[in-house]
């Protein structure tokens, strides 16, 4: 595996780490100000409370499929490095995707003098939401069988 064109030794696990911390963290703070810059212009609800429970849920549901998946079913024994590192990737990316296409549904409909209110200026955002959720549950099952697979452990590092 290489990190900045340069080799990285799998046993490195401490830059590994502070690489993919540092990275996935820049991308996940960026969707979230995405986020509540879409919901100000919309006109959302941006009590604090409301993003506070958003974000618990959140933090509750990956913790808690960190627990099942990588400790209780061992998946920390049969995937690799690199592959546990770049295994969030594909679903950061329909992350990324649906956020540029939420902001620019957003942006066209800020400013506009129609006289809608109600779901019809929601609707294109909610099924965008609905599509990134299906597409995201699908790609974390597809994730747990890949991990599950015997072919998983000889995976190159």
């Amino acid at each position: 595996m290489t990190l900045n064109g340069r080799p990285v030794d799998a046993s490195d696990a401490g830059a590994l780490s502070f690489f993919f911390a540092l990275h996935y963290g820049i991308f996940t703070l960026v969707h979230g100000v995405f986020a509540f810059v879409m919901a100000f212009l919309s006109g959302g609800d941006l009590h604090p409370g409301t993003w506070a429970l958003a974000g618990l849920v959140l933090a509750l549901s990956h913790l808690g499929s960190l627990w099942i998946n990588w400790y209780d079913n061992g998946e920390r024994w049969r995937v690799s490095t690199s592959t546990a590192m770049w295994q969030p990737y594909p679903r950061m990316l329909v992350l990324h995707v649906a956020i540029i296409l939420g902001f620019g549904l957003v942006l066209r409909s800020v400013g506009t003098d129609d006289a809608t209110t109600g779901l019809e200026e929601v609707a294109p955002v909610l099924l965008l939401l609905g599509l990134k959720t299906v597409v995201d549950l699908a790609l974390h099952l597809w994730e747990r069988r890949r991990a599950a697979a015997p072919a998983a452990a000889t995976d190159p590092v």
